[in-house]
């Protein structure tokens, strides 16, 4: 199942808006999608072949054997800028969080083991991507205010009911719009 929201009728011409897709590669690798931009979240031996303009780490275990044609690997502290997408990386004594800006859409990039140490460091986001490691305090999720919050990895289930959904969407793509986003916080499973 795909949930997509990307376009608007309009004078019966269709009118498509930039959109950024969220698709699982594998277990623990993610593929980010701009209009421009491919970047590949912890790829692993396992990792499909994916083309990508660069790879973001979010832990010291990936694997750029099946990334091929990426210009930069990306897993310290800084600020960057890969093909119109910024991202700033923040590591206080510990893995390093995102914090992106794709296609208009505000998105923050964690490991849940990483999220207790950076609770005063982030701002809000529109979407928040979590690779579920460890369990989740869904105080820290619900200070973000995310429109969306997008669960993978071998805890997600787990994640998502301690956010308080014991039924949850599970997806295996994603495509959010900037100004199309929900209204309430949805919580969704990439499967």
């Amino acid at each position: 199942m795909i949930i997509k929201i990307d376009y608007l009728v309009k004078e019966k011409k269709i009118c498509y808006y930039d959109q950024m897709e969220v698709s699982l590669l594998d277990a623990s690798s993610i593929r980010i999608k701009s209009k421009r931009t491919t970047i590949v979240v912890d790829p692993q031996e396992k990792t499909p072949k994916t083309p990508a303009d660069a790879i973001l780490a979010l832990s010291d275990s990936y694997s750029i054997a099946k990334i091929p044609d990426f210009r930069v690997v990306i897993k310290a502290p800084g600020d960057y800028e890969v093909g119109g997408v910024k991202i700033s990386g923040i590591n206080p004594e510990g893995p390093t969080v995102f914090d992106m800006n794709v296609d208009g859409v505000e998105l923050l990039l964690a490991r849940t083991s990483s999220m207790t140490k950076v609770t005063d460091k982030i701002e809000e986001a529109q979407v928040a991507i979590f690779n579920a490691d460890a369990e989740i305090n869904p105080a820290v999720v619900t200070a973000l205010e995310p429109r969306i919050v997008v669960l993978y990895g071998e805890k997600a289930e787990e994640a998502a009911r301690a956010l308080g959904k014991d039924t949850v969407e599970k997806v295996s793509r994603l495509s959010a719009v900037s100004g199309k986003l929900p209204e309430e916080m949805q919580v969704i499973i990439l499967k």
